[in-house]
This record gives structure tokens, sequence and C-alpha cells, in this order.
């Protein structure tokens, strides 16, 4: 009778009932896209600082001539005990050498690829002695198939080099080159003017051409550094750029997704801590010598003496001065992927990687060069980092910063949480304005109804019942309608938020001038749990429903029943 008698009441007005479901069905719609909104942002900020990594990237000009980009033994203190640097990796360059290794792909970008060292017989001699035609007898290194045993060549001979003498047997260094004065010799060579002491090892130069007194000539004096040099180019075939690291991923490449570990597994922060000895290397590598995850190598490690400040020269591993040698376990295949324009951000594919503690060596004065000093820094935290970093003396060094587009999405989400708040807020106020005038005209005004339910003989509690019966039929009718259509809506509406937010974001100029040209990572706007913002929308419009309807109903409830007969509805 009372659920029936509800029924009717709030059905007398219907004009009146219908404004009311549409007025709490609203209010409850955007209090749950506010709500939603509020619960994305707090969870989508949490992800973001997850999924995104923040790297800076060190380059050193000298301050006297910008041509100089490499010193060694710099202070990096300041950069070490800044409060928002996670993680600092100075990266080492050194030679690594395996017999296990086949690197003649590679050759073209090696110094030594155009260098052939021949012993050789002149057989003809030009009138004004500039051009004379050899016969190769042996050759003792070459990566050139035309130089070969009893080939004739027409070799242009420095100015720097003595006379030789028809028949009688030579050691020298030929070059290629590519002169346009000398295009009318198609196969003519430089003869090397000297060799240099760099490449040696040693301070003792050796003479351009050695004339040869017996067969055992490379076992001492001159003919020995000619041996230690043609080890070395010899190495060559099976010697590879070695990079240590800290932390490979805040090396800009790896961080840009333009190189990723694409089968076996990247360090742990186990390999990085113990300093495991484990190693990475690239597909292409591992393809050639037959390689895959957990095979072994055994590498010798020098450093690559005059040529540090250029990775692909540290193919000259240095025989004489071995730093380091053991076995490593290949753990991981990375693969370079995208544009393969070379920058000095670039990575050769002869490149292994790895643990830095993994060296029982460690360089006294590592160099400081492009792509070789990074670090990880606190997501959000640029612009505090160069505050701090002005406060200290750090001539040479330029900062650039890569966050995969953090700034963008925290900006966006920023923005969002404002608009979130204020929806919210907005909802809450107006929604408490319909609650008390819908408490106030459904509850406050019941004397007529009470009155009729009082002379049927009904008790106060079930005149209670019958009021709050009422209310809920309403409430449930309109947060039900409203909670259905915020469910329905939020990751539509979430979706376009965030896609203009991050929009506003893409043109702010803070972003352009603090951060390098980022590959920025994808990432969305987490929809909460889909239940948890209608419920509570809805939730909160039936308690501050209940609530002010409660107070109104006491009020009703409180006069006497014969009060209540004889008293008109106001």
């Amino acid at each position: 009778m009372i659920l029936k008698h509800s029924f009717r009441n709030v059905f007398r007005s219907p004009i009146k009932t219908a404004l009311f479901i549409i007025l709490l069905a609203a209010v409850t719609a955007f209090l749950c896209l506010g709500v939603n909104m509020w619960l994305s942002v707090n969870q989508s900020i949490d992800a973001a600082n997850k999924a995104f990594k923040t790297i800076g990237v060190v380059e050193y000009r000298s301050p006297r001539d910008s041509s100089i980009d490499s010193t060694e033994g710099y202070d990096y203190s300041p950069i070490l005990e800044s409060n928002y640097v996670e993680l600092f990796d100075h990266r080492w360059l050194l030679a690594g050498f395996s017999e296990r290794l086949d690197t003649e792909l590679f050759g073209r970008h090696r110094f030594s690829s155009h260098i052939s060292v021949i012993e050789f017989t002149p057989v003809d001699i030009s009138g004004d002695g500039n051009m004379i035609q050899v016969k190769i007898n042996r050759v003792h290194h070459s990566n050139d198939f035309s130089i070969k045993e009893g080939t004739i060549l027409s070799v242009v001979v420095s100015s720097e080099i003595e006379s030789v003498e028809i028949g009688k047997k030579y050691l020298t260094c030929l070059i290629e080159t590519d002169y346009e004065e000398y295009s009318v010799f198609p196969e003519a060579r430089w003869v090397l003017p000297s060799i240099a002491e760099v490449l040696l090892g040693t301070e003792q130069p050796a003479d351009a051409v050695m004339e040869i007194a017996d067969e055992h000539y490379l076992d001492s004096g001159a003919g020995l550094l000619w041996a230690h040099l043609i080890q070395r180019y010899n190495n060559i075939a099976h010697t590879v750029s070695v990079h240590t690291t800290n932390d490979l991923e805040t090396m800009l490449i790896f961080h840009q997704g333009k190189a990723v570990v694409a089968s076996g597994r990247s360090f742990s922060q186990e390999d990085y801590r113990e300093g495991n000895r484990v190693c990475i290397i690239s597909a292409t590598l591992a393809k050639i010598n037959g390689l895959q995850p957990g095979d072994s190598l055994s590498i010798s490690f020098s450093e690559p003496g005059f040529a540090r400040t250029h990775a692909w020269f540290a193919g000259y591993f240095n025989h004489l001065d071995i730093c380091d040698e053991s076995n490593y376990e290949v753990v991981g295949l990375y693969q370079i992927v995208g544009n393969k324009s070379r920058t000095a951000y670039d990575l050769y594919e002869d490149t292994i990687f790895i643990p830095q503690k993994s060296l029982n060596y460690q360089p006294e004065y590592p160099s400081t060069m492009d792509n070789f000093v990074s670090f990880r820094l606190t997501n959000g935290k640029v612009e505090a980092f160069l505050e701090e970093m002005e406060e200290h003396e750090l001539p040479g060094l330029s900062f650039t910063f890569y966050d995969q587009g953090y700034s963008k999405v925290v900006g966006a989400l920023t923005s969002m949480k404002k608009t979130a708040l204020l929806l919210t807020g907005v909802c809450a106020l107006v929604g408490l304005g319909i609650v008390l005038l819908f408490s106030l005209l459904f509850v406050g005004r019941q004397q007529r109804s009470i009155a009729i339910m009082y002379s049927l003989g009904t008790s106060r509690s079930k005149a209670l019942g019958f009021l709050l019966i009422t209310v809920l039929i309403v409430v449930f009718l309109g947060a039900g309608i409203g909670g259905v259509a915020g469910y329905s809506l939020s990751d539509r509406v979430l979706a376009d938020v965030f896609a203009r937010n991050t929009e506003k974001e893409a043109v702010s100029a803070a972003y352009s001038e603090v951060y390098g040209e980022d590959t920025e990572a994808d990432f969305q706007a987490i929809a909460p749990d889909k239940p948890l913002a209608p419920l509570a929308a809805t939730g909160t419009v039936l308690l501050a429903t209940l609530l002010f309807s409660g107070l109104f109903a006491a009020k009703v409830l409180r006069a006497e029943p014969i009060q209540v007969l004889t008293q008109k509805e106001e």
C-alpha cells in the first residue's frame, strides 16, 4: 500500500517530477565525468612517472676552440651530486679483440681498410722518378682483393721517399688515393711517406720503405716495428668497439627506440651492480659470426690510442698494451631500426656493450665527448636541475634533455586535473541546490499526503517510509540515468580532453626551449575502473538527497497527527 501510494505521489505532478529527474540526471552525469577525470589524472600521472624516462646528454666544446670536443679528467661531481640525477653514465671506449669474431664486413668505415702492407720489387721507374711499377712478392695485410702476389702495380712515389732500385726487395705501406690530380693513373697508389708513431704504439718511427736484407727481417730492429704494425692491422679483422656502460638506456639511440634489444635480454641491475661478465652485441654481428644468446666470447681489451675520439677507430687494438681480458656471455642482441643517417649519437653495428664494473681495468682519465656522457634525471625536474647547475662552474659543457614527451603528457594531465576539479566543484554546488529544492518540494511539502495517511490510521514510521520511498524513486531514476550516461560518455570525453590539452602543450614555447628533438612515446590517459566513477557520483547524489530529505521529513513528522490533519499545506 505504501509503495503504491508513493508511486502515485511521485507522478501526481509529472512535469515537476520529470524536471527533477532530468536535473538530477544531468548533475550525476557531469559529476561522474568530473570524478572519472580526476581519478584518471591521478592514475595517469603515476603511470607516466613509471613509463617515461628523462635523460640528459652532455656535450663538451672547448671554451677556447669550439672544434675541440674531447677532454680528459673533467670534474662531473656537480652532476653526480645533484638531487635530481638518479644515475650517471660515463661510458668508456675500448678496442676489443676476439678470435671468435670476424668483422671484415664492417671494414669500410675503418681507416685501415684502404691500407696494404706488402713486400715488393721495383720493375720499372719513370724518368722523373715520380712513378714506379712494382711487382708484389708477398701481402702481409690488405682488405683490397686486387692486392695479391704477382700483381704489377703503378705507384705514385712521395717526394719524401728515397730512391729505390730495380730488382731489390722492399717492404712498405700502400694507401689508396682519391686525389683528382692522380686520376690519370687509374691504378695508382700512394706510398705512405712515413709510419705514424701512434699506430705503432712506440716512439720509434719506421722508414716509409724498408729494404729487405734477409728472410728474418721482421724479427729485429726496424723490422720488429713493422711486425707490430702488421699484427695490428691484421687484428682489425677481429676487433670491435667496446662501450662500457652503467645504464644502456641513457644512451640516446636506445632511449629514443632507434636501437632495441631484439633478442635475449638487456642488462639487469645485478649485471651493473655486480659487474657480471655479460655483453650485448648487434644482431648483424651475431648473424655473421653464428652467435646467439648464451654463447661465450673471449675478449681482450686495449685503449684505442690516438683514435679514441672516434668510436669506429677503436678497431686499432693495441696488442702491446692489453689492459684486461676475460670471457663474456652474450645475453642479448640489439637491432638498429629506423633511419640510419650518421650523427654523433648513432651507433655502428660492430659495437659491443659490457657493464662497466665487469672490467678489472679502470681508465684514470676517460674521455669526454659526444655520446659518451649522459644521465637519468627525475621526470619533470629539468628546469630545477638547470637552476642547480647554474650555481657551479662547468666550462665547455652544455646539456640537451630528452623526456620522451613526458612534459607534454604531464602538462596535459595537469590541465585535465584543473578541469576535473572545476567540473566536480561546480557540479557539487549545483547539485546541492537541486537536492535542497527537491527535498523541499517532495518532502517538506507533503503535509497533505501525510494528513491523508494519518486519517487512514498510518503510523509515523510508515509515513517516514512513504517519504523515503518517494525520494528513492525519483533519485534512482535521475541518478541512475545520469550514472549510465556518464559511464557511456566518460571514455570519449576523457580521450577528447586529453588530446586537446596535449595539442596545446605541443605548441608551448617553454617545451621547445628546454628539450631536444625527441622521439615521443605513445601514451594515453588511463581510464579508471569503469564502475567506480558512476557509482561514486550516484552514491553521492543519493546520500545527499537522503540526508536533506531526512531533515525535512523530520520537520514534517515532528508535528502531532491532529495538527497535520487540521493544517493546510503551504
